[in-house]
């Protein structure tokens, strides 16, 4: 597929990664069709972003207790697939993905809240800013409540590049549609392998303006941010999730 597409004018997003899908009572899917990916093949001129979310439950990490994998969303009988096929399984092996949701509802109504919403952040509402913001992955997931959430880190946007050997200064802002649980930092540190929340608020309120430095921040990772409000979406857990930010160390020791 990739051999027979043209840079700039396709993206190919893998979605419900981790799921593995029930066999239905019909035959119409066997228990032997999964979608998993194997990260090791990898184009990064189309393949620019992941879905996160959709209503077969979310990809970010492998987590069968969390409230909406795969075994808890009640939109088909499918179970999560213990393996390397998430999130952060990709971003872990160096893979630059920003994040977006969907609905995987087959209703064909972009932007109806349904399960899962793709948010772009584009200055102009037209086919061609939208698609570049997508490659640019200047996009974040929610599980389908209009939420507004701007997230950096000094001041380069969710799905860019920061170089530096400074602390990483990150701002963030959360406009939610009920209040927000817990707003939480998530690094990835790619030197250690390791990804875990390092900061976190728990404001109450329906917005969230704040910063945080990191005074000691990876070599080599990323961050980004979660969300969690209080009131339930179509009966889940109301989420969000920016698209990462990268950093990487200067090399020459100076900081830029």
């Amino acid at each position: 597929l990739w051999d027979a597409l043209q840079a700039g004018q396709a993206l190919t997003v893998p979605h419900h990664t981790g799921v593995r899908f029930a066999t239905w009572a019909t035959g119409h899917i066997t228990g032997t069709v999964t979608p998993n990916p194997d990260w090791r093949h990898h184009n990064p001129t189309f393949r620019r972003l992941i879905e996160i979310y959709s209503a077969h439950g979310q990809s970010e990490a492998y987590d069968v207790a969390h409230p909406l994998s795969y075994d808890n969303c009640p939109f088909t009988f499918n179970t999560s697939s213990d393996g390397p096929h998430y999130a952060h399984d990709a971003w872990r092996i160096g893979h630059q993905l920003g994040v977006i949701g969907s609905s995987d509802d087959h209703r064909g109504q972009p932007g109806r809240g349904e399960y899962g919403l793709a948010a772009v952040s584009a200055p102009t509402l037209d086919r061609a800013a939208l698609f570049d913001a997508l490659s640019d992955r200047r996009a974040y997931a929610t599980t389908g409540a209009r939420i507004l959430l701007y997230f950096s880190v000094d001041g380069v946007s969710m799905g860019g590049c920061r170089t530096s050997n400074r602390p990483a200064a990150i701002r963030l802002r959360v406009n939610g549609t009920s209040g927000l649980d817990a707003v939480e930092v998530v690094r990835g540190d790619l030197v250690n392998g390791e990804i875990g929340v390092v900061h976190r608020w728990a404001p109450g309120t329906l917005d969230l303006e704040a910063e945080w430095t990191d005074e000691r921040p990876p070599g080599r990772g990323f961050y980004y941010a979660r969300v969690r409000q209080h009131e339930p979406y179509r009966d889940r857990v109301s989420m969000a999730w920016s698209s990462p930010v990268w950093i990487e160390s200067s090399k020459e020791g100076v900081a830029v």
